[in-house]
Parts: C-alpha cells; sequence; structure tokens
C-alpha cells in the first residue's frame, strides 16, 4: 500500500478520479472508504478488485517472471472502452442464458416427476 497522503487517480468513463491514501483507509470526493474496492465500485457500479481498478499491484510485488493477473490492454483508454462497452451486454445476455437455463431445468424436473407417477393398473371393461 503507498504511504499515507499519495494521491491515486485513474480516468474513467472520460473523468480524471482522484483517492487520497489515509492512515487508516482512503479518501474519495470527501467521503472516507475502508477499502479502494469499495471507491472502485462507487466509481464503475459493478464490483471490482480496488487494487486491479486502480492499477496498483497492492503492496505485493510479483516474483521475476511472474505474469500480470489482467492484460495490459485493459490499461489503455481502448481497452476501457471495449469493457466498459461490452459488460452490460455481456452482463445481460448471461442472465438471459440463465433465466432459460433455470425454465428448462425446472421443464426437466416436471417432466421427470411426471414419469416417475405410478401408472394406473389396466381394469377390464364393465361388461353389460
Amino acid at each position: 500500500m503507498p504511504p499515507p497522503g499519495t494521491v491515486i487517480s485513474r480516468v474513467f468513463d472520460g473523468k480524471t478520479h482522484e483517492v487520497t491514501v489515509c492512515v487508516e483507509g482512503f479518501e474519495y470526493a470527501g467521503r472516507k472508504y475502508k477499502t479502494l474496492s469499495a471507491i472502485a465500485t462507487q466509481i464503475a457500479g459493478t464490483r471490482w478488485n480496488g487494487y486491479l481498478f486502480f492499477g496498483s499491484r497492492g503492496g505485493r510485488r510479483r516474483e521475476r517472471g511472474e505474469r500480470a493477473m489482467t492484460s495490459d490492454f485493459f490499461r489503455t483508454r481502448m481497452g476501457q472502452t471495449f469493457y466498459e462497452a461490452t459488460m452490460p451486454s455481456l452482463v445481460r445476455e448471461l442472465a438471459r442464458l440463465n433465466q432459460n437455463l433455470e425454465r428448462l431445468v425446472a421443464l426437466a424436473e416436471k417432466r421427470e416427476a411426471k414419469l416417475a407417477e405410478p401408472v394406473p393398473a389396466a381394469t377390464a371393461p364393465e361388461e353389460r
């Protein structure tokens, strides 16, 4: 973690967001936060790891040859634009697929229950 007083900035959605590191937590837009993740979530509107959002390693040094967890592409303006434009539609599509899957599972369970019902024994027709 950077020392208290350090200002961390990130351009998101065309706006520069600045966060000040405090002794206990962080300050953003005049409010105190316990974590960078809370600030990143506030800015982006979706859950984010604060250290990844602000491009910090979170105090952990990488070993020689170890690859970064995120691609450098997403740190570029083009990558950020791609992410911001693509993720909402992907989330909507996943939600739609999940609803369809839930409906199919419910239908399969109904069908299975119907097949498991005992079949009434055949009775001889009544004679007149």
